[in-house]
């Protein structure tokens, strides 16, 4: 993987979009999926398109170009890019899961002690509330 990322900056791979080409490093900030059609879906799709096209143009020369070389790994790019994407996103969406989850058992907990002042006579709350107005002093 590392060498491919090495490939494409020292050889300064641009990468075809709908508003222009963009660099390597500009294929990262690409969302996954855009309705303006400049997203990571479709720069895979295009993609994986010039490279069937350029495959199809002999069927008697077999070996690999220099451009169908160029176009694999820059495929290859992208979709590195998605997966890295789609994992973070996974593991974001996990970690917010959590975070509710003890949100939640947080709300729960304040639910209980709440109930269990409410359970207390009238003179267990009264000195309760003496004993913290006090230790405020």
């Amino acid at each position: 993987m590392e060498k491919m990322f090495e490939e494409a900056t020292r050889k300064k791979y641009r990468f075809p979009t709908p508003k222009g080409e963009v660099g390597v490093e500009e294929v990262w900030d690409l969302p996954l999926e855009a309705k303006n059609g400049v997203d990571l879906d479709n720069l895979a799709i295009l993609l994986k398109r010039q490279i069937k096209s350029v495959d199809e143009e002999s069927y008697i020369k077999k070996s690999k170009t220099r451009v169908s070389k160029e176009l694999e790994t820059k495929f290859e790019i992208v979709v590195y890019i998605i997966d890295t994407k789609l994992k973070e996103a996974e593991t974001r969406k996990v970690l917010a899961d959590k975070k509710a989850h003890v949100e939640k058992l947080k709300a729960l907990i304040a639910d209980k002690q709440d109930e269990k002042l409410k359970n207390k006579g009238l003179e267990e709350l009264q000195a309760e509330l003496q004993a913290e107005i006090d230790s405020l002093s």
